[in-house]
């Protein structure tokens, strides 16, 4: 399979938006929320990647080597900052092995705010995760099948078989590391990695909903709730919590809400960069 590319639009502000793909999403489903930044005049970087581990914990969560050249590429200037806009845990788990892979780059540290939809999760090893990891890669994988010949077909087939099998692999020795002393539980999982970050930007905006299958919105509330009784800085946590929406759909169902808060959360990010005055 190819590794995904990085795409970038060239806008005349110094922010630098970030978006982060769900698992299976191609160009185009990421293209309309770009758009949006775009016609704002901010510079955009998006980058879906591919859904499947690329090592142990968090560091190599995602293969993110592409999204690390590129966004070294357009923060040329001191005053360059950057905004995330995640989907999913596979976007935000891009996140994190970003900036655990390369932090030479600083991307929390430059980071005014991000914007998730749909995340974050914190899996443990359960049948429940379990099932919801194979929900993800049954979106991921039954298209490719369905549209290649026997052969390539069928090594999708055991590929999707052995990513979730993987990942199951993966939360267990992750909890046996952590209860052992062998890592942190930073160091094994996204969730926390960005939670306890001594940069967790001071901006963070959520939309999720109880109707979402694949991440809990009680834990995404969760993240939402210890991360506005952090102490080291001012935090503005913005969540938006639906009823009825399934996961990363928010923005078809209700997009004028969706844009709505888009601009808040831009027109916070401005007044941060700004000093006190918004000028979006």
């Amino acid at each position: 399979m190819s590794r995904p590319k990085a795409i970038v639009r060239h806008g005349k502000r110094d922010t630098i938006v970030a978006l982060l793909g769900w698992a299976g999403a191609v160009d185009r489903n990421v293209e309309k929320y770009a758009g949006i930044y775009q016609k704002k005049g901010y510079t955009t970087v998006q980058f879906t990647a591919l859904a499947a581990v690329k090592g142990w914990g968090t560091k190599d969560g995602r293969n993110v080597d592409h999204l690390a050249s590129t966004l070294d590429s357009v923060l040329i200037n001191p005053s360059n900052r950057l905004v995330f806009h995640v989907f999913s845990m596979n976007g935000f788990i891009a996140l994190t092995s970003l900036d655990s892979q390369f932090p030479e780059l600083k991307a929390i540290e430059k980071c005014d705010g991000i914007f998730m939809d749909s995340c974050p999760a914190c899996f443990s090893f359960s049948i429940e995760n379990m099932q919801k990891h194979a929900l993800v890669m049954n979106h991921v994988y039954d298209q490719l099948i369905k549209n290649s010949n026997f052969v390539l077909g069928n090594f999708y087939k055991v590929y999707k078989k052995w990513e979730t099998a993987r990942f199951g692999y993966q939360m267990i020795m992750d909890t046996m590391s952590i209860k052992a002393g062998l890592c942190t539980i930073e160091e094994a999982n996204p969730f926390f990695y960005l939670l306890n970050h001594p940069h967790l930007p001071p901006i963070l905006t959520s939309i999720f909903s109880d109707n979402d299958i694949v991440c809990s919105a009680d834990e995404i509330n969760l993240f939402n709730e210890c991360a506005a009784k952090k102490s080291d800085k001012k935090r503005q946590i913005m969540a938006t919590r639906l009823k009825d929406t399934a996961h990363v759909e928010h923005f078809r169902k209700y997009p004028k809400l969706y844009l709505e808060k888009m601009d808040e959360f831009l027109q916070k990010v401005e007044k941060l960069r700004n000093g006190g005055n918004s000028k979006l």
